[in-house]
């Protein structure tokens, strides 16, 4: 097991969640970012991820992706790990995950995760509109990507009864353009933490 010394060690992480992206004035371009599982199913955050690199490799939920640790608390997120992008690549390897170990967004929220599974029982779906970056460049990018301009906010209830709202960043969702409660039945809700705002977002429906 890798140790908090060895802070540039390789790892690997089957997908979960592909997110919305968004552009970083700091790296000058639009990044998102990767969650999902490594060998001893601990949650992993993995960024800056370059839109493009996820447009050239067709990386999907299940892919194994490799890359080299840069820091490893880059932030209060404990889950999130920071990389060297230019060691990020896919493997051969794919693993179809479908058991989770469910719990409330309360119980996520005292224990101090940003990672968490629900099952929730959802009561309503309304479609927003996303905001088109102001700035020439990021909205060049913008459009060459193909971004949707819509995405989907959730209304629902968790397994203790507590209601809440949140916006989905589920690329394979936000791509869609109808979303009817009927194709949710069943599912899991793989949430996260906003780095700044610390508020839940659905990163993943599954």
């Amino acid at each position: 097991m890798n140790t908090i010394e060895d802070r540039h060690y390789i790892e690997r992480i089957h997908v979960v969640a592909i997110t919305y992206p968004h552009y970083s004035q700091k790296y000058r371009r639009f990044v998102t970012c990767l969650a999902g599982l490594t060998k001893e199913n601990e949650w992993r955050r993995i960024y800056p991820v370059p839109t493009k690199w996820i447009a050239e490799t067709g990386i999907k939920k299940g892919d194994e992706v490799e890359y080299r640790i840069r820091n490893e608390h880059p932030e209060h997120r404990y889950e999130s790990r920071k990389i060297y992008t230019e060691t990020l690549k896919r493997t051969n390897a794919h693993r179809n995950i479908k058991s989770f170990n469910v719990e409330t967004l309360k119980h996520a929220t005292e224990t101090g995760k940003s990672i968490a599974v629900i099952k929730p029982d959802i009561i309503d779906i309304s479609k927003r509109y996303r905001k088109i970056p102001v700035d020439a460049h990021s909205k060049r990018d913008f459009y060459s990507l193909s971004l949707p301009l819509y995405y989907p906010s959730f209304l629902f209830r968790d397994t203790d009864m507590s209601t809440h709202r949140a916006s989905c960043e589920d690329m394979d969702i936000v791509q869609g353009h109808d979303w009817e409660l009927h194709e949710f039945k069943n599912s899991v809700f793989i949430m996260g933490t906003h780095y700044l705002f610390n508020t839940w977002l659905i990163i993943s429906i599954k």
